[in-house]
């Protein structure tokens, strides 16, 4: 679930689909107020000793996101803002997964994401997709482009590399498929379904 209100989002991961459409919509620099679980250490004679784990709401200046396929999860790494609790300062790394809820403040919300959110899917599919009669494996970018793609199928490990396509397949209004089959990740990793 989504909301919009001025500059935040109001985030609660319901499915994998939205784990993946938040990596479309947090950018470096943007601010994620989210719950967190932070080391808490002492100082004695010059050694660092962890003491506990105090879980705290905190505001994060993002600088890194990346997918963890092994846990299914978005790791998001940043420097501390400020905290709810008293927690020392610094850089952190949190999960977000389904279930997870979260606060996103940005300069710029790009509303088109949120709006065509069903554009995005996560399948199964595998290299039986080859028999299809509307299978595109060449020139998929110019093909988008142009509007000749009614569906992307994309393997999750390139989704991360190929934002800038995956922008283009929502303003054209194009499905996109994400998939995880490892045979279809291994030999094929990105494919369209033709319009017509």
């Amino acid at each position: 679930m989504l909301v919009v209100e001025k500059n935040r989002i109001f985030v609660k991961v319901e499915n994998e689909e939205e784990l993946f459409l938040l990596a479309l919509i947090i950018n470096p620099k943007d601010v994620v107020e989210m719950k967190i679980v932070r080391n808490v250490f002492s100082f004695s004679e010059g050694k660092k000793k962890k003491i506990d784990r105090i879980e705290t709401f905190a505001k994060i200046a993002v600088e890194s996101l990346k997918y963890l396929k092994e846990i299914n999860c978005l790791r998001l790494k940043g420097k501390i803002l400020e905290a709810e609790k008293d927690v020392t300062k610094g850089y952190h790394g949190e999960n977000i997964s389904v279930g997870s809820s979260l606060t996103i403040e940005k300069k710029e919300i790009e509303k088109i994401f949120i709006e065509r959110k069903d554009l995005i899917k996560v399948k199964s599919i595998g290299n039986e997709i080859l028999k299809n009669e509307k299978i595109v494996l060449e020139n998929i970018e110019e093909n988008v482009e142009y509007g000749l793609i009614e569906s992307l199928i994309i393997c999750y490990e390139l989704f991360f590399e190929k934002k800038e396509l995956i922008r283009k397949c929502f303003e054209r209004k194009t499905k996109i498929i994400i998939t995880k089959n490892k045979e279809f990740c291994e030999k094929i990793r990105i494919a369209g379904l033709r319009r017509f």
